[in-house]
């Protein structure tokens, strides 16, 4: 559990000093960064970098309580989220990510 990095619990927090989301974790993922290179995409692929390699597992975004009672009530569609997530402030409160060490 992370908080999300356009919400206030982020901003307001002194010891949150650099933001998690599941792009940046995704930069970990050997598989990934072999198919960002394949592509020729300008992904950073850290996983090969750093000699790492993290798979993202499942991830949720936990919305700020406002947007959750009007998700729920069918006030904003999963689209509307979206779009909100990717525009607004406050909108989702914490990301919870888990994610497993890729040991071969």
């Amino acid at each position: 559990m992370v908080p999300h990095p356009r919400h206030d619990h982020f901003v307001t927090d002194p010891t949150h000093v650099r933001p998690i989301t599941v792009e940046g974790l995704q930069m970990f993922d050997q598989n990934l960064n072999r198919q960002w290179i394949e592509k020729k995409w300008a992904n950073t692929p850290l996983g090969i970098y750093c000699n790492v390699d993290f798979r993202i597992i499942k991830h949720e975004y936990v919305l700020d309580p406002m947007f959750k009672t009007a998700y729920e009530k069918g006030e904003l569609s999963p689209q509307k989220i979206y779009e909100l997530l990717r525009t607004h402030n406050n909108v989702c409160q914490q990301i919870n990510i888990e994610w497993q060490v890729i040991k071969e």
